[in-house]
Formats: C-alpha cells, structure tokens, sequence
C-alpha cells in the first residue's frame, strides 16, 4: 500500500545548474585489497568511489567481474566494512551504517543483499571489532567497552546468538587498561581447541581461552626489560607480520625481552627456550618472524637471522643479510626465504647450508606476499617496484608493469597465484601467476570530477559556496540557481590551492553574521559579503599568529565569536584553537584571551612544546553574550560565557567539580588535579533561558538549563537515576518547549520539556513491533518534528510526532524490510521536510514529506537506478531548493529543484 503511494517521482523535475569543473580529479579514493580475502576464485576487499564511500567490492580478476556488492552507509559516507570473511556460507564484515555504530553484517555476495545481522554494545563499538576470527562454528571478537576495557565476545550470526563472553578485567584480571592499551586475537592455539589473545595494558600478557570466562588461563606474563620490544613482537604490522598467527598443529614462538619462548596453547607447554642474548646485537628490534614446518625464524635489525626448533641447542645463527630497511621472512612451501635490500638469501638447517640466491638493490622492503610456489616483493627503488622469486636465481624476476600511476606502498595481496595491487592510489591491477600479464581492473577515479564541497550559505536570494575550478585549485562561487546566474567571487589571483591527500578540500565552514556577511575558511580566514569586490582575505597565509581554520561559537550583535585554529610553527607544534572574535574587518579580528594558556614541554631537536587548546564550541547566542563549551585545563570542558572581551569572558559554572590527576603538563601554575567537565553540548533557546546537556560526574549525561550564571545553572532531571546517563541528543524547540530524544527502555524515546522536572516527559517510547527503536536527526518542518527511527523490523525509516503520544509514528516503510531507506539530510522547507532516502529501488535520492504517507514521495531520480546521487545538504534560495547531487556523469554538481515541486500537497496532484 505504502508503496502505490509513492509512485510519482517524474512529476519532480530537478536540474543541474552548471558543471563547473569537468576534469579528473585527485580525490582519496583508494582501495585496500589487502584488508580483505580470498575465496572461490574471487577477492572480496573494501573500496570506495565518488557515489557511495568505503564499501565491500569484489573481482574476479576481470575487469568485467569487479564491483562493488555493498551501500550500508546509504551514499557518499564510509561503512567502513572491516574484517571481511567466510561463514555459514556467506560473507560476514563488520561495518558502520552511519548511524548506530558498528554492527554485524552479512551478504550472500549479490550486489544489494546485504543485511544487519545485530549490533555490540548500543553502537558504541566504532572501532575494535576489526579483530575477529571463525572457530567452532561462530565468530569471536574484541569489543572495546568502558575505560577502555575489551571484552571477548561470540556471535552465530543471528541477533540472539551474539553476546558477551567475558571482560577482560573484570572476568579474566587482566586489567589496567588505558587509552594506549590493546588487546588482539591471536587465532586458535596450536592445539586447535582454544583462542589466543595477547594483552598489552600496563603490563602484557599472552591468554588462552575456550571460549568461557572460566575456561581462560595466563600462558605468559612479559617480565622483559623493553615493552616496546614485546609489543612489536606480537602486533601486526603491515610490513609484515612480527607478531606469529597462531595455526593449528603449529607451536607458537614469541620474545620475552631477550628471551625466546614457545607454547603448545597450555599452561605446561609454555617453556623458555633459551636468551637470545649474545647472537642478537639489537634485541628490541625483530623486524621479521614465521613458523615453517614447527621451525621458527626471525630476522632483527642488524642482519641476524636465526632458526630455532624450540630447543636452546637448536637456536642458532644461519646467517648475516643486509639489515636494510625491512628485512622479512617468507616461504613458498617448505623454503625458507629471507628478502632483503640487496636480494634473496634461501635457509638451510645449517649457516653452512644457508645461501644468497639472487642479488638486487632496493631501497626499502615494502610488502612480500606469499603464493606457492612463488613469493611476490613490492620494494621500493624511487617508487613501487615488483619482483617474484621461487627461492631460485633463475626462477627470480623483475615485474614489468606498463606505464602509468606508481604502485601504492603496502597495498599488494595475493590472489589466484598472481597478486592484487593498489596504483596511483585509485586504481586496482592485478599480476597473474605467471607474472607476465599484468591487468587494470578497475579505476576509482571518477571521470568528471566533483567541482561541489560541502559547505555554503543563503545570503539574501543567492547561494555562496566553495568549488572546484582545477584538478587542485578551489574558488568561491554565487548562485541564484541558474547557469548564467552562477558567477566566481574570488580574485584570481586569490584562488586557493590545496593539496587533496593531505588537507583535503577547504571552504566546509561557512556562517553568516551581522546581517549580510559570511566568515569562511580557504587555507586562510576570508570574509565577503556576496560580491566580488566584497571578498577578501582577513589575513594573509601562512601566518603562525593568525587562524587558518574556523569553527563557529555564535554571533553577539554584529560580531561572530569563534575558535579560531593557528597553526604550530615549524616544529611539531600542532597548533592551538582559542575564541576569537570579528566583525568582518582585519582591524577587529583578534583573538579574545588564551583561555587554556598552558603547554608541555617538548624535549629533542624538534618540539620545543606542545600548546594546549580550550577548543571553545558548540555555542549559543544569549543576549548581548555568546555562551558556549570549553576547556581551560583547570576545570575541565565546562560552560562559559563571553561578551567578545577578554575581561567579559568567564566561567558560567563548573558544573562537573570532579578532578583528576594532572599528567598532561608540568608549568607552574597548573594544579597537581585538573578538572574531569562536563562537556557541555547540544545548547537550545528556551525563552530566557538556555537547555543543554551535561554531566556532572555523578549522575550521568543529563539534561541541564542555565540563565547565564551559577546560581541559574541546573539540572532539570535525572532521567535515568543514579550514575547512569540518558543521553539526551538531537534537542529542538517548538512551542515553547524543548524536545529531544534520550535512552528509554531497551532503546530510546521521544521526550519534552519546558525546563522544569514536573514538566519533562516522555512524549513516546518509539517501540514497533514490541522492539525498541533508536532515533536520530530531530527536526522541526512546520508544526511537525521529523526524525530518522530505527527499529529492527524496518530499518531507519522517516518517522513523525506533534508532540503527543498519539502523533507519533513511522510515516512510511519506504523500503519495506529490515535494511531501511536511511534517511538524511532532514531540511524544512516551507513547512515541509525535504530529505534524502534510499527506497532499494532508486538508490539515495531527494524526497519530501508532509508527515503523511500520501504526501511522502521522491523529488526524482537524478542518479539513474540503483545508483545514488547522495542529494543534500538543501538551502532555500528564493524559489528553488538548491543542493549538491551527483548524477554519475558530471560528479557532485549544484542541483536546483522548483519550489512548487517541493510544496506541492501530493504527488499525484
């Protein structure tokens, strides 16, 4: 039914306004074949392209069979699909959909058909569960937890399936975790019947567990003079591993300091083998190790290469190779190879049988790959070079590659004999096995670069934003939605330059003050008022003692307070972000004070300090003051207040009277405890008063109001009594009354306030189906608010509420099942919501919606079929809706939608 309603979309017809930049452009597109895996004949690796960000992709080795299987983050944004494998005859990743976190994903390999299987832990898990692993018939992985602590947690791949195994601290005592801190799985043991883990925490620690709290035991406690030694012992580094892989049926090896131990997986099969004290002259740097046939070698920085059987009397020396840059253990088969700067060295059970094989000069040792019965060598010689060798002097050679783009540093892995490479950063090849036939696949360029970036602004009846002219030259621009309205403000000889790989595109902060002016950022602080002649630097770069970047605070009367950046000197200083103030003029553009004054001391050659920010936003306006979150060092991030002085500026309240031990600087001046904050965020008008949350260290991330000084400072309520927090987010007004979403149930509600505990309320519990829902993206479109819902039967869906219980509800299944249309983007427009969805037809495109099902419908399908134009963000200029959109075919453009398209009632009128 849902669907015979919103069947109109050719009634909408958006245009594109112009093409303002037609080349290739560099954009950081690369794909990473190494990240993925092999299986049937086919790569399975993420990847990005203009339209649809990080997402799995798959070849075949064609260049017909590679592309791309999956859009979990619906449009441009990254899913970030990770730790990609085969189970239960499927493809398992782990992945982010952009709004709740990271969760388990699953694909049978057809473009399209991906589905959430559960997500760990609410969505906090953004990062950690890259380290996972199929044993005994279901996955197992680390998920970072509170303070930092990991747990070990299993999955079947079904929701009730997935769950907690044990803490690592507080089941396992393994505990001192802290923000440096890591743990990784290590595989099964070399009995197959348990998982490793190493720990490094303030101590380290290698574990074997079964899969049970009860069933884990300390194998080793490293006891060794270096930590940094034991931790590059274990951890994977992508020049290789140093750290073993546990295999069944295989012993692992590691170092305890000087020390050379092995294990069978068990208490009592953990021994020492012997101190390697006296045979390595550098023992805290092993640059290289495998296990070949239960024989473990390892090669260390000065050249030594030494064999061990797990006896102290079978630990030797075999030889002395070039120590170089990256000397690397590998083998094809039972031939045990050491790759080297200068060439290849084969192992014998003896350093009489040990032999160089083939000499060559690199410069450094990148990648080596193992494909029996070869090992292919990206090294580095003024750029990517490609060797492969069987371990023989005949059978060892160079790759010719055909001109063009130079081969990516680390990104080769083997597929189908041959290898998979990264070129250029943007492209993928591949060598076949016979490395004679070297083959392009795919280039993730677009042809027609994007000229749009993301930021801009309305002035009056025109659109001001930020475009590409150049492969790398960027310029301002003024739109009034047509092509010959559309018309460069920047001075030519001020058009900004930018390097794409290490800055990324500029002009993304863009805020408009003191009636008609706008403050942007372009490698330097610009300033226009809508004309040429009106455009202007405020300062000249580079200057160290004037802001390169911006980030908005708010505006008090004609001046616009903000943290400005300024950048370090030509030390590793980074810089410091401190409120500023302008009125638009150079004269009056200055920093307000120091509010964080303080800094570390450096020590070296090259960081004399480093400088301490109080990094001031988010923030509102309040009167003839601008209140806002910052962090001065002593208190912590807490709320302050200024009038764009020095001596106006002050602390609001400390709301969060909490300390913590100061171990970030040492100056006089700074207490021995430093302030934990409150982080004040998410501030909203409410008449004369301000709503914003905070945490005050006792109970939780609450709701808070303020009139500006710390007796008016407040907790509204506890929602969630005791240390627990709600959470509260997305905070709006409407009619006299903040609304906002925060933690309920299983899951979240919808809740509203007029600043006192009697009067906030649960609006509704969102629940569907009986299953909880997540919300996020609260707006406000006429009388209406609209925000994105997610609940395990749809999907994240349009959702709607006037502000009763009765009100609330899903507008429409736009894409019927559990995937969801994802929508985003949410811009009122004349008391409509314009949006952006993706209805698994049509792919990411502009819709509108009234709050009801007949009056949702798609504004047109500018990217063709399941492609996605990723409209958005929507700026109302005069009587067009403007937006950037990609079509496929002239990359990411300015798009201009009539406003009767957008406000008229229903589509089929």
């Amino acid at each position: 039914m849902v669907l015979a309603l919103l069947s109109s979309p050719a009634a909408a017809a958006p245009h594109r306004v112009t093409d303002l930049f037609s080349g290739k452009a560099s954009l950081p597109l690369a794909p990473y074949p190494t990240q993925g895996f092999e299986h049937g004949g086919v790569s399975y690796f993420p990847a990005a392209d203009a339209q649809h960000g990080y997402e799995l992709w798959r070849t075949d080795g064609t260049a017909a069979g590679t592309y791309r299987l999956t859009d979990i983050c619906a449009g441009a944004c990254d899913s970030g699909a990770a730790a990609l494998g085969l189970f239960q005859h499927g493809i398992y990743l782990i992945a982010n959909d952009g709004e709740h976190g990271a969760a388990l994903w699953r694909t049978d390999g057809t473009p399209g058909h991906e589905e959430r299987v559960t997500g760990v832990c609410d969505g906090a898990c953004l990062t950690g569960l890259q380290y996972s692993l199929p044993w005994h018939g279901a996955l197992w992985f680390l998920v970072p937890g509170p303070r930092h602590t990991p747990a070990l947690w299993t999955s079947d791949l079904t929701a009730g399936g997935t769950r907690a195994v044990a803490n690592l601290c507080t089941d396992l005592a393994v505990c001192g975790f802290g923000a440096s801190s890591e743990a990784f799985l290590g595989g099964p043991d070399p009995s197959g019947q348990g998982l490793l883990l190493w720990v490094y925490t303030d101590a380290q620690y290698l574990l074997r567990t079964d899969g049970t709290a009860q069933g884990t035991a300390l194998l080793h406690r490293f006891h060794g003079p270096s930590a940094a030694q034991s931790r590059r012992a274990a951890t994977a580094v992508r020049r290789g591993s140093v750290r073993q892989e546990a295999t069944a049926g295989s012993p692992l090896f590691f170092l305890d300091g000087s020390d050379l131990w092995t294990t069978d997986g068990t208490p009592a099969g953990t021994h020492f083998v012997r101190s390697l004290a006296g045979l390595v002259s550098s023992l805290g740097t092993l640059q290289s190790a495998e296990v070949v046939d239960g024989v473990w070698y390892g090669i260390f920085t000065y050249g030594e290469w030494l064999r061990s059987d797990g006896t102290a009397d079978g630990t030797i020396v075999l030889a002395h190779v070039p120590d170089g840059f990256n000397p690397t253990v590998t083998h094809v088969g039972s031939t045990v190879l050491a790759i080297t700067v200068q060439g290849v060295w084969r192992a014998g059970p003896t350093p009489a049988t040990t032999v160089k094989v083939f000499d060559w000069a690199v410069d450094d040792i990148l990648t080596v790959v193992e494909q029996p019965p070869r090992a292919f060598v990206l090294a580095w010689l003024g750029g990517g070079t490609i060797w492969t060798t069987d371990g023989t002097a005949a059978g060892t050679l160079h790759v010719e590659l055909p001109a063009g783009a130079p081969v990516d540093q680390y990104e080769m892995t083997g597929f189908a004999g041959g290898v998979l490479m990264s070129r250029g950063g943007d492209q993928l090849w591949r060598v076949d096995a016979t490395a004679t036939r070297v083959t392009p696949l795919h280039d993730f360029q677009p042809a027609d670069g994007p000229s749009l970036t993301e930021g801009a602004a309305v002035l009056g009846r025109r659109l001001l934003f930020y475009a590409r002219t150049g492969a790398t030259k960027m310029s301002l621009f003024s739109s009034d939605g047509t092509g010959p309205g559309t018309a460069i403000l920047t001075p030519a000889a001020d058009e900004s330059f930018y390097d794409p790989y290490d800055y990324g595109p500029p002009g993304h902060s863009f805020t408009r003050f003191g009636g008609n002016k706008v403050l942007f950022s372009a490698n330097s602080l610009w300033i226009t008022d809508g004309s040429a002649d009106g455009t202007r630097r405020l300062s000249q770069q580079p200057n160290y003692a004037f802001p390169a970047e911006y980030s908005p605070v708010a505006a008090i009367g004609k001046e616009l307070v903000f943290g400005g950046h300024v950048l370090g000197g030509p030390s590793c200083d980074p810089g410091e972000t401190e409120p500023w103030v302008t009125d638009g003029l150079p004269r009056n553009t200055h920093e307000i004070l120091d509010l964080n004054p303080y800094f570390y001391p450096g020590g070296g050659s090259q960081c004399e300090f480093l400088r301490f920010s109080s990094d001031p936003g988010p923030g509102i306006s309040f009167g003839s003051k601008a209140l806002f979150a910052a962090d001065d060092l002593v208190h912590g991030r807490e709320l302050f207040a200024t009038d764009g002085t020095a001596a106006g500026t002050r602390l609001v309240a400390d709301i969060n009277p909490r300390t913590v031990p100061n171990t970030v600087t040492d100056p006089p001046g700074v207490p021995p405890r430093i302030g934990e904050g409150s982080n004040p965020s998410d501030f909203v008008a409410l008449g004369s008063r301000v709503v914003f949350v905070a945490d005050d260290g006792s109970t939780g991330r609450e709701l808070w109001i303020t009139n500006g000084t710390a007796h008016g400072t407040r907790r509204v309520v506890d929602l969630l009594p005791g240390p627990e927090s709600s959470l509260p987010h997305d905070l709006v007004a409407l009619r006299g009354k903040v609304y906002f979403i925060a933690r309920h149930g299983g899951g979240e509600g919808l809740f509203e306030s007029d600043g006192t505990a009697l009067g906030t309320a649960l609006v509704s519990d969102l629940e569907l189906a009986g299953l909880p829902t997540r919300a996020a993206h609260l707006t406000v479109a006429g009388r209406r608010l609209f925000f994105a819902g997610f609940n395990e039967s749809t999907g994240t869906e349009l959702w709607t509420s006037e502000g009763t219980p009765q009100t609330t509800r899903l507008v429409a299944d736009l894409r019927p099942g559990p995937r969801g249309s994802a929508p985003q983007s949410l811009t009122a427009v004349r008391g409509v919501l314009v949006f952006a969805a993706d209805d698994g037809v049509s792919g990411l495109e502009p819709w509108r919606s009234d709050g009801t099902a007949a009056g949702t419908f798609p504004l047109g399908d500018i990217a063709a079929g399941e492609s996605s134009s990723n409209p958005g963000p929507f700026w109302v200029v005069g009587d067009q809706v403007l937006f950037g959109a990609d079509d496929g075919e002239h990359g990411r453009e300015l798009w201009a939608l009539p406003m009767a398209d957008v406000v008229r009632p229903s589509a089929g009128n």
